[in-house]
């Protein structure tokens, strides 16, 4: 009985250091929900470490509950776009994001200090243009 507790505590450990839960899947792998308006800021590289969700909006350091200058990955729902900014106010270098990325790259790694998250315009489908009839054929 005690093996097996000791068993289930270096498997939590195990799967808490390598980013799976208890059915094995890598937290890596889960993916903001398309058309969620969901964005996820993550303290570290692969979507690991403490997290937050941010709805269309600007966000300043106090607003950023990962903590000011932490920013190392992110996740973004399609149809959006983030804004990251080296200084608070919206101020100093930015960054665009439209997609997952699972490292914001050295130029911005722990140097976020304020966000806009923002939806942007889908391209429309254009319409299909219907096949007319050739010339000398008629339609019965």
């Amino acid at each position: 009985m005690r093996r097996s507790k000791v068993l289930q505590s270096v498997f939590s450990v195990v799967a808490c250091v390598c980013g799976l839960t208890m059915a094995g899947e890598a937290f890596a792998a889960r993916r903001v929900a398309p058309d969620s308006g969901e964005v996820k800021i993550y303290q570290s590289r692969n979507f690991t470490g403490r997290k937050q969700f941010l709805k269309v909006g600007k966000y300043r350091a106090e607003e950023l509950r990962i903590g000011n200058d932490r920013l190392s990955s992110i996740q973004v729902a399609k149809g959006y776009k983030v804004t990251l900014f080296e200084h608070d106010d919206f101020i100093g270098r930015r960054k665009v994001f439209t997609e997952n990325t699972s490292s914001v790259g050295s130029d911005f790694d722990d140097r976020t200090s304020s966000i806009i998250v923002e939806r942007v315009a889908q391209p429309r489908k254009q319409p299909q243009p219907r096949p007319q009839p050739r010339p000398g054929r008629s339609r019965r």
